[in-house]
């Protein structure tokens, strides 16, 4: 794990979605720095195995849609992260009333309670989801939010509701827009960087790694250290940067059938790729600019790809 900025006086923090893949590796993260957390999560796609050996960390198993649940776990709390939330584009659309009341309602109710309880920070987890099919590369915060997915809009309206929180004035809202999260213990039918843990499997099992499409779509991937670095910043930032998003990224492109080629490469495997139909709405490139949460945060990633990718292989360090 990177290191992580210094923290001031211990405090106690709600993470909703505690025991998901990012919730995880931040409760570790804060325990680890003195913070209580209180990890709220209906175990629904998290595991409570990955919060059992954390001291100061407790698990409250509920849900976002309930109120009186999320007011029980952010008792006596001074700050919220809000991570929990249906990520399955696919779910989404399948199950659109269930996802609109997580997502949507959800973040609602999250923020809703923050402000009756006195919390003065909620970080929310956004997505680059929200910028659909931006043809500016690399994407920044100005532009026109347009996402193609049920989920993009729930996360583009839970951005607005924490502008509007922020306008209040009783509490500061840092919507953070992650792009593709990758790292240890994400699952292969996750939401952020699923296609290499896809082909981790296939490269352990011999198996050729499949790339849909042409493969000269990019992605930016992002390692969950640096994703759990700038929620910490975020904990501590000024006020004057509340209410706004900020990318989280690497800031770096990378094109998908040259990593799968790469991939083939460290470690040897002979079964190469096979190529996969293009994938209905995806969008052809993603890269975050960096500018804006580098003025509002100091946030600089620290993990390369290489460096991040090569411990999920198991392979020596270059």
């Amino acid at each position: 794990m990177t290191p992580c900025p210094p923290d001031t006086a211990p405090s106690r923090v709600l993470v909703t979605g505690g025991a998901g893949f990012i919730g995880a590796h931040l409760c570790r993260a804060l325990d680890a720095a003195g913070h209580t957390v209180v990890a709220l999560d209906d175990l629904s796609t998290g595991r409570r195995e990955r919060l059992h050996d954390l001291p100061r960390t407790r698990l409250v198993v509920g849900d976002v849609r309930d109120r009186d649940t999320i007011a029980h776990a952010a008792a006596r709390c001074d700050a919220v992260v809000h991570l929990a939330a249906i990520v399955s584009v696919p779910l989404c659309d399948a199950q659109p009333d269930i996802a609109d009341a997580v997502n949507r309602g959800g973040t609602a109710r999250v923020l809703q309670v923050a402000e009756a309880a006195g919390i003065r920070r909620v970080v929310f987890a956004s997505s680059a989801a929200v910028y659909g099919s931006a043809d500016v590369i690399p994407q920044h915060e100005d532009l026109a939010v347009a996402p193609l997915s049920d989920y993009g809009a729930h996360k583009a309206d839970g951005e607005r509701l924490c502008a509007a929180a922020t306008r209040r004035g009783s509490l500061a809202a840092f919507p953070l827009r992650f792009f593709n999260v990758y790292g240890p213990g994400q699952s292969d039918d996750g939401p952020y960087a699923a296609v290499l843990t896809a082909w981790n499997d296939a490269i352990r099992a011999g198996r050729p790694l499949r790339v849909d499409g042409d493969g000269r779509q990019t992605r930016d991937f992002v390692h969950v250290d640096d994703v759990v670095h700038a929620i910490r910043l975020a904990l501590g930032a000024a006020r004057r940067h509340a209410g706004h998003p900020l990318n989280v990224g690497s800031g770096n492109a990378t094109a998908i059938g040259d990593l799968a080629a790469q991939l083939c490469a460290w470690a040897g495997h002979g079964a190469g790729t096979v190529p996969g139909p293009p994938r209905r709405g995806d969008v052809r490139h993603s890269v975050a600019c960096l500018a804006r949460v580098r003025r509002a945060l100091a946030y600089t990633p620290r993990v390369s790809l290489p460096e991040g990718l090569r411990p999920l292989l198991s392979l020596p360090p270059e």
